[in-house]
């Protein structure tokens, strides 16, 4: 009886979500406490043509549906920084097992926009009766607009606050065919088309109304083609395409596409941020779907490799690799830092080559065919000048 009651209210929830579907079209929205009982409810959000986080504790958060249209994070709200004022709408499903930390309600309403709806759906009967408790919690920073039994309605309080930008600088690697610069580049139409004024490069002095972004990656910081991370104008944001910021800075704000702890960070004391790539921003022409996972940037384990096998059904993936790998003297130079002396000597001979290098990455994905995955190599970052 207890287990029917619980699926009672996820069904609850379900329902609510089909009735207030009109209004989450085109949100950016933010999922808490998300888990596999709850595949119903994410199947209806993730019809939405809307800009979706969800943030679940436990690995089955990566085998939930609608993978492609929802950035799911195995994580609490503790554990990810999310940039001020990013959601129009935050959704949090809670049962006797996932309770409110006190400071949820301060946090919440930083990272929600002015008037942003929060829904929370209460899915056990321990959470119904601590029903007053949460209305007591979320009240400091969110009105009580509706309650529907399970499903309580808040708005928030806070006004609004803008920051004027009179220029956004985009500082990036400026490597012809590299990806990273490629990513800004179209970064830089996407910002130009909305109206900003959007310039390559870093300013001649600093000044509080100019936003700075830095698209930075370690290995190309190197190669000398990118300012070292103490040379940036104090306040830039660096947007950090590897695993370890450089040294990091106090007066710099990391934004990262993962969360530190990830990988092993430690980033108290440190300003971050999460921020999705701007592939989850791109809005795509009405069109039949031909892929079904991709993915962009070197070839490397973080790429998922074996999440990539749990797919199911036939599917398309779509792997993209920089042209820079495919450089020999790259190649050969990146074999000289992992081999070193004496052992690079091999690192000069023709295994080590450009065209091994694609003969190995289509070997390793060959792998994945008694798994029913079709793999399309190729580069699908379209055009932007």
């Amino acid at each position: 009886m207890h287990d029917n009651y619980e699926k009672k209210l996820v069904g609850n929830a379900e329902a609510f979500l089909k009735s207030n579907a009109n209004s989450l079209a085109n949100r950016r929205i933010l999922l808490l406490n998300v888990s596999k009982e709850l595949s119903s409810a994410l199947n209806v959000i993730g019809n939405l043509n809307s800009k979706v986080v969800a943030l679940g504790e436990t690995d089955e958060v990566y085998d939930l549906p609608f993978y492609w249209r929802i950035k799911y994070i195995k994580a609490s709200l503790s554990e990810v920084r999310f940039p001020h004022s990013l959601f129009d709408v935050v959704a949090i499903f809670t049962n006797s097992t996932k309770k409110l930390p006190s400071e949820a309600s301060a946090e919440l309403a930083r990272i929600s926009k002015p008037n942003a709806r929060l829904y929370l759906f209460l899915l056990s009967e321990d959470a119904l009766e601590a029903r007053e408790d949460y209305i007591k919690l979320l009240g400091n920073s969110f009105r009580l607009a509706n309650d529907e039994g399970s499903v309580l309605v808040f708005y928030n309080r806070k006004a609004e606050s803008r920051r004027s930008v009179s220029t956004i600088y985009v500082y990036h690697p400026n490597l012809e065919g590299d990806g990273i610069t490629e990513y800004a580049r179209h970064l830089i139409y996407r910002l130009r088309k909305r109206g900003f004024n959007v310039v390559e490069g870093l300013p001649q002095e600093e000044d509080e109304s100019n936003f700075v972004l830095v698209e930075f990656e370690e290995g190309l910081s190197l190669r000398n083609k990118i300012k070292k991370l103490e040379e940036l104008p104090r306040n830039s944001y660096v947007e950090v395409h590897s695993k370890m910021p450089h040294k990091p800075r106090g007066d710099l704000t990391y934004l990262y596409h993962g969360v530190p702890s990830h990988y092993g960070l430690d980033f108290s004391g440190i300003p971050w941020y999460y921020v999705p790539h701007i592939a989850y921003e791109i809005e795509l022409p009405e069109s039949k779907k031909t892929y079904d996972y991709c993915s962009f940037g070197f070839w490397r384990r973080f790429k998922h490799f074996d999440r990539i096998r749990k797919l199911k059904g036939r599917k398309k993936l779509v792997m993209s690799f920089n042209y820079v790998m495919f450089d020999d003297n790259f190649i050969k130079d990146k074999c000289r830092k992992i081999l070193g002396r004496p052992l690079d000597v091999v690192c000069g001979t023709s295994l080590v080559s450009s065209k091994n290098a694609r003969r190995l990455i289509k070997l390793r994905y060959s792998l994945l065919r008694p798994f029913n995955v079709k793999v399309v190599i190729k580069d699908y970052i379209p055009q932007t000048s």
